[in-house]
């Protein structure tokens, strides 16, 4: 079902798509057609005179247009004083150049927005300046056939003068169709800029949403899109819809979290702020909390014993490190007992420089490397 609504500010073009989804297209009116055609007929007229130049003055075939141009003006001039100024003669050579002239025109013309409007998708260089498209009445490209046909139509459109009966027929027509367009199905439609996404506006310093590091983990970019969607969305919508729609999304990320309840019973304030938490911990150069008070607190008696780890070693523990260790005791694992106790020996001697341990850590290599990555698990800084 196609139908056509015209707004006093923005007429569109309406249909259903096969998915029965309403679409709209904005459609241009006669001023930004006229003013798209004035520059092609420019373009047009440029690229002509540049060709005749190009053909008189290089190719052989020039001199001989030249020189036939030149003969028929003779002798058109010859026959007009021979009838004593006959002026019909004379109005009949006018006659027969001024069709010449129009027919030339009209096959330069058809031809160049056929080959632009093929070649670009239904723009000409003209309406690429202008910011217009050439699409079908059901919003798809136009084919080489429509493009054929709508152009063809132009020698109907350009009676009896400067496009005349095509500027009524826009100008009537509620989808600002010319005989072309109705002929072919199509509509020249407006290539707006979309409006710029809505400005989510976050708290600087919220601190009603507290992550833990694996709630954290949890939240990737298919949830954040999520909270920036709704939030963007939600700022155009009814109260109502507005209020329904934001109580699903909180409830999902509360479900997603692990969370026993809402921390704000304003679901747009919880996911603002929630956004904002996730925000400013993933960006990039943020100052990590200071937690020398919780390492202190946390930090079990007996790995400090046995290791004797300072809170600075126990931050030189980074990925690469805790990697390292995984994997030479899983690796350890499918060894002989003798390349085991080397591979093991290595690595706990390198993570021995690495943290700088003055004094040995014995022989049981395994023990020391386990509760080393423990350890650094247990206290490694928040992403």
């Amino acid at each position: 079902m196609n139908q056509t609504s015209n707004d006093a500010d923005s007429p569109v073009h309406s249909f259903l798509s096969p998915e029965a989804v309403r679409l709209d297209l904005p459609i241009t009116g006669p001023a930004p057609r006229i003013l798209a055609y004035g520059i092609d007929v420019a373009i047009m007229a440029a690229i002509a005179v540049f060709v005749l130049l190009v053909v008189i003055t290089t190719l052989p075939i020039g001199v001989t247009i030249d020189k036939w141009i030149d003969s028929a003006v003779r002798e058109a001039i010859q026959n007009a004083k021979a009838a004593n100024q006959n002026h019909e003669a004379l109005g009949g050579i006018e006659g027969l150049l001024i069709a010449i002239l129009l027919l030339t025109e009209f096959v330069l013309e058809t031809g160049y927005f056929i080959f632009w409007e093929m070649a670009t998708n239904g723009r000409s260089p003209g309406k690429m300046l202008v910011g217009l498209r050439v699409v079908k009445q059901n919003g798809l490209p136009i084919d080489l056939r429509t493009s054929v046909v709508r152009n063809l139509m132009r020698i109907a459109d350009i009676l009896p003068a400067n496009y005349l009966v095509g500027l009524i027929s826009m100008l009537i027509s509620a989808s600002g169709q010319r005989l072309g367009d109705h002929v072919a199905g199509t509509i020249v439609v407006r290539l707006d800029r979309p409006e710029s996404a809505y400005e989510i506006s976050l708290p600087e310093n919220s601190t009603a949403v507290s992550l833990t590091r694996d709630q954290r983990a949890r939240v990737g970019p298919k949830e954040l899109q999520l909270l920036r969607t709704t939030l963007r969305r939600t700022s155009g919508l009814p109260v109502d819809r507005s209020k329904l729609i934001l109580a699903e999304v909180a409830e999902t990320m509360r479900e997603r979290l692990g969370l026993a309840e809402l921390p704000d019973s304003d679901h747009g304030v919880f996911l603002r702020n929630l956004l904002a938490t996730i925000e400013r911990s993933s960006r990039t150069g943020a100052p990590q909390p200071d937690r020398s008070e919780e390492l202190s607190e946390i930090l079990a008696p007996g790995i400090r014993s046995s290791l004797g780890l300072t809170r600075q070693q126990l931050l030189q523990l980074g990925p690469r490190e805790m990697q390292l260790i995984r994997g030479a005791i899983a690796r350890a694992s499918t060894l002989t007992e003798d390349k085991s106790n080397v591979l093991l020996a290595e690595v706990a001697e390198t993570m021995r420089q690495r943290l700088e341990l003055a004094k040995p850590h014995g022989s049981d290599h395994l023990g020391f490397l386990r509760d080393l990555l423990a350890a650094a698990e247990r206290f490694a800084p928040p992403e």
